[in-house]
């Protein structure tokens, strides 16, 4: 139960994370805004390929790849502003 907690704690920190990396370095973002979207499908791809697979550290490759997509994501969202 407090795993869980933990990693929903660790997701909900990509918001401020990408937030404070979005104001960081605007200037690098809209070079950077195609690279970040292709970090995403793969990201999402390698999520798809470690689901189907059965080893002991499944879940936490899964939560910090949808760390990394939320984190990206949130950068990208930012850079239109």
């Amino acid at each position: 139960m407090i795993q869980n907690l933990l990693y929903v704690l660790i997701l909900l920190a990509g918001f401020p994370i990408g937030w404070f990396l979005a104001k960081i370095c605007k200037e690098e973002i809209n070079n950077w805004r195609g690279r970040l979207f292709g970090i995403v499908v793969i990201c999402f791809m390698l999520v798809i390929g470690v689901s189907f697979t059965n080893f002991l550290y499944k879940i936490p490759i899964i939560m910090s790849l949808f760390l990394t997509v939320i984190i990206c994501l949130k950068i990208i969202w930012m850079s239109y502003r």
